[in-house]
């Protein structure tokens, strides 16, 4: 669990920080030099489903497009993947394409969430050293609140 919770204080940090530098851990072959996303992405739906409430916001917003790199490799219940082309041909090329998109996808989910949440997460006052709500780990003043003070 301390290896994840890493992980994800990293990528939170990034996010917040530097998000041009925000890279997911993906696979590449070594053949054809394609990205192969579909396990990255299925660890990132598995995430989703866990506070699948949290993510209707994003979904029912005109900004659910952003999660459409990841839905290329998502499966429905029937075995077939969420998104459905007119055809076939249509879902390989943008699947062969999508790994590719997901560094711009996940910053776009970022930025969606940090202005539909707002900083605070409905807490009134957040003090200087409180931990950042960020995700760094860090004080609050030593982080985003530097330069506020």
């Amino acid at each position: 669990l301390g290896a994840i919770m890493g992980r994800y204080n990293e990528i939170l940090d990034i996010l917040a920080h530097e998000p041009e530098a925000f890279e997911p851990i993906l696979y590449e072959n070594r053949k054809t030099g394609e990205t192969i996303a579909a396990d990255w992405a299925e660890g990132f739906l598995i995430g989703v489903q866990l506070r699948a409430g949290a993510w209707k916001a994003l979904f029912n917003s005109e900004d659910a497009l952003c999660f459409a790199p990841v839905a290329a490799f998502t499966p429905d219940k029937d075995g077939g993947f969420m998104i459905k082309p007119e055809h076939d041909a249509d879902i390989e090329r943008f699947r062969a394409e999508a790994g590719d998109l997901i560094p711009e996808a996940v910053r776009g989910m970022y930025r969606f969430f940090r202005k539909t949440r707002g900083y605070f997460q409905g807490r009134t006052k957040l003090g200087r050293n409180d931990p950042c709500f960020c995700g760094s780990g860090k004080k609050f003043k030593k982080c985003c609140g530097a330069s506020r003070h």
